[in-house]
């Protein structure tokens, strides 16, 4: 029986939210975040759209997962559970290594007029016994 594994990260940054926002729903933006190891694939047509202007509830397109920009190690069945232009958004996919994908991604502005990012991320393995592994990646 596979488990579900959840964790949170949090990062506290000096750019204001609108920054972060933008950076955090640009694909150029998920690969800069996953570089220099991982990149995520698009089809030319969303290579330059923000998360913002997905729909929601039904599958956006297939990418590939790459390692060293050029081996495939997995693929994704991205959708969206959520958008909101103001906080962020809530992915939930489906993958090759994974049975489920959950990621809520929300940014909120500090008091210092900097943000704080915070990703919640849930995912059942599809592989018992991996789940540790893949969180740590």
């Amino acid at each position: 029986m596979n488990t579900s594994i959840s964790f949170a990260i949090s990062s506290d940054l000096q750019a204001d939210k609108a920054t972060v926002l933008g950076h955090a729903t640009a694909m150029r933006g998920v690969n800069r975040e996953l570089g220099p190891l991982l990149r995520m694939t698009a089809p030319r047509a969303y290579r330059e759209m923000t998360l913002f202007d997905a729909p929601v509830g039904q599958p956006l397109f297939r990418s590939f997962i790459l390692l060293a920009w050029f081996i495939p190690i997995d693929f994704d069945h991205l959708s969206f559970e959520s958008i909101d232009r103001d906080s962020g958004f809530v992915e939930s996919s489906t993958m090759l290594s994974m049975t489920s994908w959950r990621h809520e991604r929300r940014v909120t502005t500090r008091d210092d007029g900097g943000s704080r990012l915070v990703d919640r991320i849930a995912f059942t393995p599809r592989l018992p016994g991996t789940g540790g592994l893949l969180a740590f990646a």
